[in-house]
């Protein structure tokens, strides 16, 4: 059923076809991927912080502004950041440390 969709072809057409096709153009199909799943991360990201600005004022009684909300949550994130990150490496180096 495939093969006659390839009639349009003018020369013969391989049984993998598709295959050797799609592998050509996955390699190319990597970067875009990656790009959109980038953005999509972001603008997740912002839409939480979105969210949690409005939870934080809110829960305030409106005493905390929009521009202070913000500051609380990238802060929080930066530290969340910051200690992930020393976790990571502290685990690294106790992992090297036991192989050596």
């Amino acid at each position: 059923m495939a093969a006659q969709q390839f009639h349009f072809l003018l020369r013969q057409v391989a049984d993998n076809a598709l295959m050797q096709l799609a592998g050509i153009v996955g390699i190319w199909l990597t970067y875009p991927l990656v790009l959109i799943a980038v953005f999509s991360q972001f603008s997740a990201a912002v839409a939480d912080a979105i969210s949690g600005s409005g939870s934080l004022i809110e829960v305030s009684r409106r005493t905390l502004s929009k521009r202070t909300t913000y500051l609380l949550i990238c802060s929080f994130a930066i530290a969340l950041c910051s200690a992930s990150s020393a976790s990571q490496s502290r685990k690294s180096s106790e992992t090297k440390r036991s192989f050596a």
